[in-house]
């Protein structure tokens, strides 16, 4: 499982999930159709364009460990980035 979290400058936190990298770009493409994405990368770019931060973790494992480190909700949005990412993971 893939757990992408968006921060944005003025919107509230969008975090979502996807089952592996080419249901992650599936959907990327889906959401922006006239954007020419083809990796991984190209998907994180084009997240990066349009938010403050994005936080992608490659593994159930990867995230739970980024959600118990403080160190990655110090940023703006952190406490609603890191209770995104709880729910998405069943802990809040």
């Amino acid at each position: 499982m893939i757990y992408i979290i968006e921060i944005s400058h003025q919107t509230p936190v969008i975090s979502w999930t996807a089952k592996d990298e080419k249901d992650f770009i599936n959907k990327m493409v889906a959401t922006y159709p006239d954007s020419d994405l083809l990796t991984i990368d190209d998907c994180e770019d084009h997240l990066q364009m349009y938010n403050n931060h994005v936080l992608i973790f490659m593994s159930t494992e990867d995230a739970l460990s980024a959600y118990d480190n403080p160190l990655y909700w110090n940023t703006h949005k952190g406490t609603s980035a890191k209770s995104a990412l709880g729910n998405l993971l069943g802990k809040e």
